[in-house]
């Protein structure tokens, strides 16, 4: 059984790297509050919603697959990553479906509403999901970059190829960290090195974590 959740990890990890890619380069834009109230009936905006949701679900089953693979009994770092992947994937889960449900409802009831005292209203509660938005998006990355960290020191006590592995998801986290400083402190310097960072560096890294989880695999008897 624990040769079949290896797999199971190892499959999903290398969805990820798809699904990763997609996260980052689905093009879903709006400059004005106007076009940002039409994207509920914007398909490619609905569509990405969705895709983050299923890169949300499979990370934490790629991940889900690292912890059997370290977990023993009292191993802290690997409970604690697992912990902290969950808040991750439900967050931005919960973030997502928010969008699909409560936001799509608010931006609908906006545009076929006539009376402008409850159109002024309707357009602060769709203004103000911003900062819901932020904040839920603010623990996304906090979780993620725990579990990246202690997966990390795990992997790094290890030999061979998964220690290299353990060394890049200690990175993560730092690069992580710097980006939950960011959310507070923007900085436009950085902006062009996290879009290169999050098509390479990320869908490079499941992919060799999922590698990893293969060859963790037990040969069959």
């Amino acid at each position: 059984m624990k040769n079949y959740a290896l797999k199971i990890g190892a499959i999903f990890g290398f969805i990820s790297v798809i699904t990763t890619l997609g996260v980052h380069l689905i093009p879903v834009q709006a400059s004005t509050f106007e076009e940002s109230v039409m994207l509920f009936t914007n398909s490619t905006y609905i569509f990405s919603r969705w895709w983050i949701v299923f890169h949300c679900i499979a990370v934490f089953i790629s991940m889900t697959g690292v912890f059997i693979a370290i977990n023993t009994p009292f191993n802290i770092h690997a409970k604690l990553g697992l912990m902290s992947f969950s808040v991750f994937s439900w967050t931005e889960i919960a973030r997502m479906l928010l969008s699909l449900t409560y936001l799509f409802d608010l931006r609908r009831n906006y545009v076929e509403e006539t009376d402008p005292v409850i159109r002024t209203i309707l357009r602060t509660d769709i203004q103000n999901f911003t900062l819901i938005g932020t904040g839920l998006f603010t623990l996304f990355l906090l979780g993620f970059a725990l579990g990246n960290l202690f997966y990390g020191i795990e992997l790094a006590k290890t030999k061979g190829f998964g220690k290299w592995v353990g060394y890049l998801l200690i990175f993560w986290f730092a690069t992580g960290m710097h980006g939950l400083y960011s959310t507070f402190q923007p900085a436009a310097a950085v902006d062009g090195f996290y879009e290169i960072f999050n098509i390479t560096f990320q869908p490079a890294v499941r992919g060799l974590t999922a590698y990893w989880l293969l060859t963790q695999i037990s040969p069959s008897k």
